[in-house]
């Protein structure tokens, strides 16, 4: 799962990877087993201060009120998202078995996730949580890759705003 891919970007005593990204929580179960983030330098790191569920969701919190501005996040703004093997992949085998499925929580439902969290309630086997970043340049260019039933294939690219995506 995607999950184990954030231990490759940080290494304790080691050269240090620089590369802009979202904070991102990685969860065993209900505990909280690293928080990765890039610092002022733009070197990814592991945050060893102040780690902690509660702090995790204040920072979340916290940047959702600067991406946005104060008093405009709600109950129903988006803030974080949630990677998790998806429940119709468990009973499968193969190349499926690990298919990560990423889910879009609100700020109610990122409070509930962490309130369960941190009452010990187990969410997933392991997952992750990352913080929403809008694009600066407000433009996000996608790309489709499609393969019909006959085995045509066929590649589009092309720009979007963000905010009409």
């Amino acid at each position: 799962m995607e999950v184990t891919f954030w231990q490759y970007l940080w290494r304790e005593g080691g050269l240090h990877l620089k590369q802009k990204l979202p904070d991102v929580a990685l969860f065993r179960g209900s505990r909280l087993e690293a928080w990765v983030y890039t610092n002022a330098k733009g070197l990814v790191q592991r945050r060893v201060e102040n780690n902690s569920v509660q702090e995790f969701l204040k920072h979340i919190m916290g940047s959702a009120v600067k991406r946005l501005g104060a008093g405009t996040v709600g109950p129903f703004t988006p803030v974080a998202i949630l990677r998790k093997i998806s429940s119709s992949f468990l009973e499968a085998s193969g190349p499926m078995k690990a298919s990560p499925v990423a889910i879009v929580l609100t700020a109610s439902e990122l409070t509930a996730l962490v309130q369960r969290l941190a009452a010990g309630y187990e969410e997933a086997d392991v997952f992750s949580l990352q913080a929403i970043v809008e694009p600066h340049e407000d433009c996000r260019i996608v790309s489709v890759y499609s393969c019909d039933a006959l085995g045509e294939e066929r590649s589009d690219v092309f720009g979007r705003r963000f905010h009409k995506v």
